[in-house]
Protein backbone atom coordinates (compact mmCIF):
# COMPACT_ATOMS: atom_id res chain seq x y z
CA UNK A 1 0.00 0.00 0.00
CA UNK A 2 1.34 3.50 -0.85
CA UNK A 3 -0.04 6.41 1.61
CA UNK A 4 1.61 9.26 1.29
CA UNK A 5 4.25 8.16 -1.18
CA UNK A 6 5.52 5.92 1.56
CA UNK A 7 5.46 2.23 0.89
CA UNK A 8 3.66 0.45 3.53
CA UNK A 9 2.05 -2.82 4.88
CA UNK A 10 -1.04 -3.74 6.56
CA UNK A 11 0.52 -5.07 10.29
CA UNK A 12 -2.42 -6.19 12.48
CA UNK A 13 -2.91 -4.86 15.71
CA UNK A 14 -3.07 -7.76 17.45
CA UNK A 15 0.27 -9.00 15.56
CA UNK A 16 1.56 -5.77 16.54
CA UNK A 17 0.63 -5.85 20.46
CA UNK A 18 1.50 -9.65 20.41
CA UNK A 19 5.08 -8.47 19.07
CA UNK A 20 5.13 -5.61 21.74
CA UNK A 21 4.32 -8.43 24.55
CA UNK A 22 7.18 -10.78 23.18
CA UNK A 23 9.51 -8.17 23.57
CA UNK A 24 8.63 -7.29 26.70
CA UNK A 25 9.22 -11.22 27.73
CA UNK A 26 12.71 -10.92 26.30
CA UNK A 27 14.09 -8.07 27.43
CA UNK A 28 11.79 -6.51 30.34
CA UNK A 29 9.08 -3.69 30.45
CA UNK A 30 11.86 -1.20 30.28
CA UNK A 31 14.08 -2.00 27.49
CA UNK A 32 11.33 -3.24 25.24
CA UNK A 33 9.20 0.27 25.89
CA UNK A 34 12.06 2.33 25.22
CA UNK A 35 12.69 -0.40 22.13
CA UNK A 36 9.07 0.40 20.95
CA UNK A 37 9.41 4.47 21.99
CA UNK A 38 12.46 4.89 19.39
CA UNK A 39 10.64 3.00 16.99
CA UNK A 40 7.14 5.69 17.28
CA UNK A 41 9.79 8.63 17.08
CA UNK A 42 11.34 7.23 14.17
CA UNK A 43 8.03 6.67 12.13
CA UNK A 44 6.84 10.16 13.51
CA UNK A 45 10.42 11.63 12.38
CA UNK A 46 9.76 9.70 8.49
CA UNK A 47 6.73 10.95 8.53
CA UNK A 48 7.68 14.47 8.99
CA UNK A 49 10.51 14.66 6.22
CA UNK A 50 7.17 13.29 3.92
CA UNK A 51 4.92 15.99 4.60
CA UNK A 52 7.27 18.93 4.84
CA UNK A 53 8.18 17.49 1.07
CA UNK A 54 4.89 16.81 -0.41
CA UNK A 55 2.67 19.30 1.83
CA UNK A 56 5.11 21.99 2.51
CA UNK A 57 4.14 21.58 6.27
CA UNK A 58 7.51 23.23 7.65
CA UNK A 59 5.50 26.47 6.70
CA UNK A 60 2.30 26.08 8.45
CA UNK A 61 1.87 27.47 12.18
CA UNK A 62 2.02 24.97 15.20
CA UNK A 63 -1.98 24.87 15.52
CA UNK A 64 -2.30 23.76 12.33
CA UNK A 65 0.36 20.93 12.40
CA UNK A 66 -1.16 20.00 15.29
CA UNK A 67 -4.68 19.83 13.26
CA UNK A 68 -3.03 17.75 11.16
CA UNK A 69 -1.32 15.23 12.68
CA UNK A 70 -4.74 14.73 14.80
CA UNK A 71 -6.15 13.96 11.27
CA UNK A 72 -4.00 12.05 10.42
CA UNK A 73 -3.40 9.82 13.34
CA UNK A 74 -7.38 9.09 14.03
CA UNK A 75 -7.43 8.63 9.56
CA UNK A 76 -5.33 5.97 10.15
CA UNK A 77 -7.43 3.92 13.15
CA UNK A 78 -4.42 4.61 16.44
CA UNK A 79 -7.64 6.86 17.83
CA UNK A 80 -9.21 9.91 18.32
CA UNK A 81 -7.82 11.90 21.35
CA UNK A 82 -7.10 15.82 22.38
CA UNK A 83 -4.42 17.86 23.41
CA UNK A 84 -4.67 20.12 26.41
CA UNK A 85 -1.49 22.79 26.23
CA UNK A 86 -0.89 23.16 30.02
CA UNK A 87 2.22 25.62 29.41
CA UNK A 88 5.12 26.46 26.30
CA UNK A 89 6.48 23.01 27.65
CA UNK A 90 4.15 20.31 28.72
CA UNK A 91 1.10 18.93 27.17
CA UNK A 92 -1.73 16.36 28.40
CA UNK A 93 -3.02 14.02 25.78
CA UNK A 94 -6.83 12.34 26.13
CA UNK A 95 -7.95 9.47 23.72
CA UNK A 96 -11.40 9.20 23.10
CA UNK A 97 -11.52 6.53 25.26
CA UNK A 98 -8.52 4.49 24.11
CA UNK A 99 -6.15 3.51 21.75
CA UNK A 100 -6.36 1.43 19.11
CA UNK A 101 -3.87 -0.38 20.54
CA UNK A 102 -4.67 -1.02 24.04
CA UNK A 103 -8.45 -1.69 23.25
CA UNK A 104 -7.18 -4.69 21.30
CA UNK A 105 -4.91 -5.63 23.99
CA UNK A 106 -7.52 -5.80 26.72
CA UNK A 107 -9.54 -7.79 23.81
CA UNK A 108 -7.03 -10.41 23.43
CA UNK A 109 -5.10 -10.53 27.39
CA UNK A 110 -7.27 -8.96 30.10
CA UNK A 111 -6.11 -6.45 32.20
CA UNK A 112 -2.52 -5.54 31.49
CA UNK A 113 -0.73 -4.83 35.11
CA UNK A 114 1.39 -1.84 33.09
CA UNK A 115 1.00 0.93 30.91
CA UNK A 116 0.86 -0.71 26.87
CA UNK A 117 1.47 2.33 24.92
CA UNK A 118 4.79 2.92 24.03
CA UNK A 119 5.07 3.22 20.10
CA UNK A 120 2.36 6.32 20.89
CA UNK A 121 4.55 7.44 24.19
CA UNK A 122 7.55 7.49 21.38
CA UNK A 123 5.47 9.34 18.39
CA UNK A 124 4.33 12.40 20.37
CA UNK A 125 7.40 12.46 21.79
CA UNK A 126 9.26 13.24 18.43
CA UNK A 127 5.99 15.46 17.12
CA UNK A 128 6.22 17.63 20.09
CA UNK A 129 9.80 17.85 19.75
CA UNK A 130 9.26 18.86 16.11
CA UNK A 131 6.96 21.61 16.49
CA UNK A 132 8.55 23.41 19.89
CA UNK A 133 12.47 22.43 19.50
CA UNK A 134 14.45 20.88 22.15
CA UNK A 135 13.66 17.15 23.66
CA UNK A 136 10.38 16.09 25.40
CA UNK A 137 9.67 13.13 27.50
CA UNK A 138 6.23 11.53 27.34
CA UNK A 139 4.84 8.84 29.47
CA UNK A 140 1.38 7.32 29.44
CA UNK A 141 -0.36 7.82 32.83
CA UNK A 142 -3.37 5.75 32.70
CA UNK A 143 -3.94 2.92 29.70
CA UNK A 144 -7.49 1.09 28.86
CA UNK A 145 -5.60 -1.74 28.74
CA UNK A 146 -4.90 -1.92 32.69
CA UNK A 147 -8.25 -1.14 33.19
CA UNK A 148 -8.44 2.60 33.42
CA UNK A 149 -10.60 4.72 31.82
CA UNK A 150 -9.32 6.08 29.46
CA UNK A 151 -5.40 6.34 27.79
CA UNK A 152 -3.97 9.16 28.87
CA UNK A 153 -0.17 10.89 28.15
CA UNK A 154 1.69 13.96 29.65
CA UNK A 155 4.39 15.13 27.75
CA UNK A 156 6.86 17.49 29.23
CA UNK A 157 10.38 18.94 27.46
CA UNK A 158 13.34 18.16 29.69
CA UNK A 159 14.87 20.77 30.87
Amino acid sequence: IIIFNEGSFLFPVRSFNRLELELIKILGKEKAGELLKNIGRFQVEQAIKRYVKLLGMNELEKDKILRLAKDIISMLGVGKFKIYQKDEKSFEIEFEPYTIFSFEALKEYGKLDFNFDFLISGMFEKGFESIYGGEFQCEEISCYAKGDEKCKFVCKKKE
